[in-house]
């Protein structure tokens, strides 16, 4: 469910690859451009006129209802109600040249072209753009039947149009808002389980190039990736041979571990048993294997002998993780050459790091002129310039002969101090070429302050942030229940790993969310560490607003968090339901809430990495409590696995650079468009599509109107591509943020005390969590003992050092 705000998107999207004719139908008529899922899962429409072929009568009613239970939306009702819908929808008929709807319109109604052709047009100023043309079989406005969206296109028929419509009103009478049934949108992770990689080929530097540049071409890598900072990238690469007819990859394969750059013959793209497209010599296929594992949306399959060169998934991490390591190094040497910056920490200089430009000079060329104001500090690290004032010096950087030293020139340093200071020096270029590091006057200020301030205030050896890591795990609240003590009433849902249930304790009434996690699918994915990481960080923490833990067991099968309830119901579904997007005041509040969260996981050097509505549940006071930290990680410096949800990763993690705790920031800026909108602002039809927006930025996003200007200032300011540059990672920190014009009418003392009211409440109730579809669950994998232990350790009482009895399943 949801929809892109991109004011320019593209009516049709492709699938994996450039080449690929795997179209998803775009109708990007209330911010909807093509059909999703609310799992967030990419979707590609099934024509009514393919569910038809039998030759069937069209108002078959299972035809109809079939047709239905593919819109993405109304996937989440029970087959039953489904089939309800097809008594109520209404056939509405329209002329050539007539409007269904008009750019501008309230949506309040969803269509499915039962025959004929509609023009999708969007209006600017006096020009009119043909987005795409709709087909029978095509539907459009699902949101509608959520939310009263503007549409952001006309909907004109083309020929005789006929169409059925179901209206919100007709929705809501039936009581389906109740019935929906969100699984909630799935989060990326690499595990660490092994890819059966192959030795790699020996290659020419030729083909290297090859491989480099087919990479580099292809749209949906280059507008993430630039390879040519990673010179090692295509060193792993081995070449296979594929016979004609035979499949590389399937659709719908889980195990999606490799990536293929075509070295010779043709292949074929299948989508549902339909021929959309053809690859050949330097097209490639399964992109995002590369970045995560994820199922394949497309078979690929030779039309003749052909061979490809195949890349192993993990290798990019490591490839950019290297590349992003060595420039990150680099960059420290240079600073740590500049005697302005010895007032900060190493920390702090890892900051800025990133904002240093490297600049390439010719001969000539002037870096300053006498009298011109210093805007930016400039690092000369190659090459020769002659700087002129009393007198003439030529300077040399670079490294030494016998590799033993490197020779550096700083020059416009002044320009920390933030007191416009004029140049008292021109310095040009006097060898061939020159290279420097630039770093921006405002951009470290911002960042900062002046190095003036810093000395003013005696900051050396205080943390930037003026936060003092803790982390310490609290066994303060840790319980001792033994098996008999406690059973379980109901299912809840299905999380990342596991699921979560309502569990009783027998001896005192008290009730707990207690989630259970395979423990032989921990193994298959290798993520032992990471659910140890994930018991340690909850016990970490301690705040109001995020769930707390009181036990791990370990059992036969499973392991078991035992936690604190949060019965109102996930905010995802509560927004849905309540039909509460685009409400000032609720979004206010719970965004609030999340600053504050953030704010004490942030305290302990952790960085969330999956905020989304999903994770938030409310509490019995209408507060929320943050759960499901099974990507969370204590971040010292930068991090450089991809995980998240795609429409809420930021750039620095979709581009492999290294991210630390700024990314949960720029994830609650998707989290306000979210709760302001309906939709998150990048999402595409696909993971690849969604990274290509998040990369191309907010610059292509259009906010709806109910989007409040000051609420579009605080989301611009949490959606920054520098991380730096995100209010709280500047300086003054989180409080910039708290002192927003948004958050102008709210009482922080009072929201951290929970004394302000809750603009929501709902009764706490496992019924929350369900419907009448038939819940998904956590995988399961029968468990083998590798007799290292590590199940038995997880458990807290091993923690404490006690002595007892395991939890047993």
């Amino acid at each position: 469910m949801g929809g892109r705000s991109s004011k320019n998107d593209a009516p049709l999207e492709l699938d994996e690859s450039p080449k690929s004719r795997a179209f998803t139908r775009q109708a990007p008529l209330d911010k909807t451009p093509s059909p999703k899922s609310p799992t967030g899962r990419p979707f590609l429409a099934r024509s009514w006129s393919a569910l038809s072929a039998s030759g069937r009568k069209d108002d078959n009613r299972q035809e109809l209802m079939e047709f239905l239970c593919q819109v993405p939306l109304l996937r989440c009702l029970p087959r039953a109600k489904v089939a309800l819908l097809t008594e109520v929808v209404v056939t509405q008929r329209f002329s050539p040249g007539s409007n269904v709807f008009q750019q501008g319109d309230e949506g309040d109604s969803f269509f499915v072209i039962r025959s004929g052709t509609a023009a999708v047009v969007r209006e600017e100023e006096d020009n009119e753009e043909e987005l795409m043309i709709l087909k029978m079989g095509d539907f459009f406005g699902e949101r509608a039947l959520l939310t009263s969206d503007v549409r952001s296109a006309t909907v004109r028929a083309d020929t005789q149009l006929t169409v059925l419509e179901l209206s919100r009103e007709q929705f809501d009478a039936m009581g389906l808002r109740e019935e929906l049934d969100f699984h909630g949108r799935k989060s990326l992770l690499v595990g660490s389980h092994l890819v059966n990689s192959r030795t790699p080929a020996e290659k020419t530097r030729e083909e290297l190039k090859f491989i480099r540049d087919s990479v580099a071409k292809n749209e949906n890598l280059s507008s993430i990736l630039d390879v040519r900072n990673m010179p090692h990238f295509a060193d792993p690469a081995w070449k296979e041979e594929f016979g004609a007819g035979q499949a590389v990859i399937e659709q719908g394969d889980t195990e999606a571990d490799f990536f293929y750059v075509v070295r010779s013959g043709d292949f074929q793209i299948i989508i549902d048993d339909m021929v959309t497209g053809s690859l050949g010599k330097g097209d490639c296929f399964g992109e995002l294997s590369l970045i995560c594992s994820a199922p394949r949306t497309a078979t690929v399959r030779a039309t003749t002998f052909s061979t490809a060169w195949v890349l192993p998934r993990g290798w990019l991490k490591s490839a950019a993780e290297e590349s992003a390591r060595i420039a990150s190094r680099l960059a420290m040497v240079y600073l740590n050459q500049v005697k302005s910056l010895d007032v900060l920490l190493q920390a702090e200089k890892e900051l800025i790091a990133p904002l240093l430009t490297k600049c390439e000079f010719e001969m000539k060329e002037t870096i300053f002129r006498l009298g011109e104001e210093e805007t930016s500090m400039y690092i000369l690290t190659k090459g020769r310039v002659r700087v002129e004032s009393d007198e003439v010096v030529e300077l040399d950087a670079g490294i030494s002969e016998d590799g033993s030293s490197l020779r550096v020139h700083v020059f416009g340093d002044r320009a920390l101090f933030g007191d416009g200071y004029s140049s008292d020096r021109s310095i040009k270029v006097s060898s061939s070429k020159a290279t420097c590091y630039r770093l921006d006057g405002v951009d470290f200020m911002t960042i900062f302050g002046s190095c003036q301030d810093i000395l003013d205030q005696s900051r050396k050896g205080i943390d930037f942030t003026g936060l003092e890591s803790d982390d310490r795990m609290n066994f303060s609240r840790l319980v001792q229940f033994q098996k008999k003590d406690l059973h379980r009433l109901t299912f809840l849902r299905a999380g990342q790993f596991g699921n979560l249930e309502l569990w009783h304790h027998n001896k005192t009434g008290v009730q707990y969310m207690v989630k259970s996690v395979s423990k032989g699918y921990i193994m298959e994915q290798g993520l032992q560490k990471k659910i140890t990481e994930e018991r340690d960080i909850m016990l970490m923490l301690d705040s109001s607003f995020i769930i707390s833990l009181f036990q791990t067991f370990t059992g036969n099968e499973k392991l078991y968090f035992l936690m604190e309830t949060a019965l109102g119901g996930d905010l995802y579904s509560v927004y849905v339901k309540n039909a509460l997007h685009g409400s000032q005041a609720h979004a206010q509040f719970y965004s609030a809430l999340m600053v504050l969260a953030l704010e004490h996981i942030h305290g302990k050097r952790v960085a969330y990495r999956d905020l989304k509505p999903e994770n938030v549940f409310l509490s019995a006071t209408g507060y929320v409590k943050l759960v499901e930290f099974s990507l969370a990680k204590v971040v010292h410096g930068r991090t450089y696995t991809i995980v998240g949800t795609p429409e809420y990763l930021a750039p620095e993690m979709i581009g492999v650079s290294g991210h630390n705790q700024a990314v949960d920031w720029w994830a609650l800026g998707i989290f306000i468009f979210e709760l302001l909108a309906g939709q998150t602002p990048f999402e595409g039809s696909n993971p690849m599509q969604t990274f290509g927006k998040t990369m191309a930025g907010m610059d292509k996003v259009t906010f709806p109107s109910k989007v409040s200007p000051s609420a579009q200032r605080v989301i611009q300011g949490l959606l920054r591509r520098a991380p730096a540059f995100r209010l709280p990672m500047k300086k003054g920190g989180v409080k910039n943020l708290k002192e927003a014009d948004y958050y102008i009418d709210l009482d922080w003392r009072q929201l951290q005390m929970q004394a302000a009211e809750a603009p929501f409440q709902s009764r706490p109730d496992e019924k929350n969590f369900q419907s009448g579809a038939e819940p998904r669950k956590a995988p399961f994998v029968p468990f083998q003992d590798d007799g290292s232990g590590w199940d038995v350790a997880f458990a807290s009482w091993n923690l404490k050092g006690d002595i007892n009895e395991a939890f047993r399943d």
